[in-house]
């Protein structure tokens, strides 16, 4: 098999620092997993070249790497540019009979190479994806064009950190200019991928970025994490169409349901070992979706005026007490610095209420969710979190129980800021094919708990 995405390429220009700089010849190549890897060749050790060596040195002494520039240009017009080139080691080539040089090594996190294209090829912007199986190619169509997410039937373990899938977009539309269009669909893609890392339940990556335009390739490379394995997605390979194409469509919503959905899902594709890990990072992201998505009167019981006079109240209360126990003046000073920043947490409404208020506006359906059953998963996590381990009074209890659970109120929370009707994968239960419909939005929960 072929181990390069793009096999090395020769190019010269020059490695510049801070305005100096040197000219240099160096080879670029591209694996199967979207890494470039830069060659250069050996240089001397001179006046021409000291700032090299300079900076390499005071790199040990600022304890961090400089960014150098690279530039350069090939023999069929190809060009090369970074200003994100880290040196890690200066090779240097010492001898008595021949002057000294030397053949750093270069590392870079994000580069750009235009490569000369084929003549009259149709516009494109194509992302390239990581580790990525799907047994059918899906497609949707919005007004940015028709958008395309392909991969292999099946993935052999060897290919598990290859570039196996693609988001595909031909165009722009007639009349569209190229740029403008090139940018949304940057936005489109960042959507797209940040949705079906949700649907399969991993970081969804993609190192390079080809672009197809006035009979030239571009690709725009970086380095990105190395893929973790599978975790427990809520949509299988087989069933990737409808979520794609919801994924598609939401990009476009006037006013997009859920805040900062993004950040909710990257927390919640992280990969962990250990089961409180899991429980944990799970609850991090329902909790983020709740405080980004209700207003400060939804999360507190009462409005800060009010609570300001309460709290003062009981702080006084408790400043007399303290008085009749005997404590020192400064004793009681630091106590009731310690209550002040305590009491805040009466004023928070408890998670289940929070969970239900969100539930109830965003029409997420509550079924085989107990009010007991969401007490439980509080307790584990805050077991974990205060006593740094799952003790449970009683020692047959599931830890996975809580995750599952956790878990399976997130997925719910996604689809309903998705906007998304169909099948899923529920992670509660594993089974396939339950069905996910939205409700209608109930009287507000905390209006009918006022009326009990």
């Amino acid at each position: 098999m072929n181990r390069w995405y793009m096999k090395p390429k020769r190019f010269s220009g020059k490695l510049d620092l801070h305005g100096q700089h040197v000219f240099v010849k160096f080879s670029v190549e591209l694996s199967k997993k979207g890494v470039a890897k830069l060659t250069l060749d050996r240089m001397p050790w001179d006046m021409s070249t000291k700032f090299i060596a300079d900076a390499w040195g005071e790199q040990s002494k600022a304890q961090r790497f400089f960014d150098f520039t690279l530039t350069g240009e090939a023999r069929d017009g190809s060009t090369f540019h970074s200003t994100a080139i880290i040196i890690s080691s200066l090779k240097p080539f010492i001898s008595d009979t021949a002057p000294a040089t030397m053949m750093p090594t270069i590392w870079c996190s994000e580069c750009k190479i235009i490569l000369p294209g084929i003549l009259g090829a149709i516009p494109s912007v194509t992302a390239l994806l990581r580790g990525f199986d799907c047994i059918h190619t899906v497609s949707a169509d919005c007004r940015l064009g028709t958008i395309e997410l392909r991969g292999p039937m099946t993935l052999k373990a060897s290919e598990k950190e290859l570039l196996t899938g693609a988001l595909l977009i031909q165009g722009p539309p007639t009349n569209v200019d190229f740029d403008s269009w090139r940018s949304e669909v940057d936005g489109l893609f960042k959507h797209v991928r940040s949705v079906m890392s949700f649907a399969r339940g991993a970081r969804l990556v993609a190192p390079i970025v080809k672009t197809v335009c006035n009979d030239k390739t571009e690709l725009a490379v970086r380095v990105v994490a190395n893929q973790a394995n599978h975790g427990s997605g809520a949509f299988t390979p087989f069933g990737y169409a409808p979520i794609f194409r919801q994924a598609v469509a939401s990009h476009f919503f006037e006013t997009g349901r859920a805040k900062k959905i993004e950040i909710a899902i990257e927390w919640f594709t992280m990969s962990a070992e250990y089961r409180e890990a899991k429980l944990t990072s799970a609850m991090t992201v329902l909790e983020n979706l709740l405080t980004a998505n209700l207003s400060k009167t939804d999360l507190t019981l009462r409005n800060e005026k009010l609570f300001k006079q309460l709290r003062n109240t009981l702080l006084d209360a408790a400043r007399l007490k303290l008085e009749e126990f005997g404590a020192t003046k400064k004793t009681i000073e630091e106590e009731i610095s310690t209550m002040l920043a305590k009491l805040e947490d009466l004023n928070r409404r408890t998670l289940k209420d929070k969970i239900y208020i969100l539930a109830r506006r965003w029409g997420v359906p509550m079924d085989g969710i107990s009010e007991k059953a969401l007490g439980n998963a509080k307790r584990a996590r805050d077991l974990i979190v205060h006593q740094g381990q799952y003790s449970p009074k009683n020692q047959g209890e599931d830890l996975m129980v809580h995750v599952r659970l956790t878990r399976e109120l997130v997925v719910r929370f996604v689809l309903a800021a998705l906007e998304f009707e169909g099948t899923y994968t529920s992670p509660m239960n594993g089974e396939h094919g339950q069905t996910f419909a939205r409700l209608q939005p109930q009287l507000d929960y905390l209006e009918q708990k006022a009326k009990v």
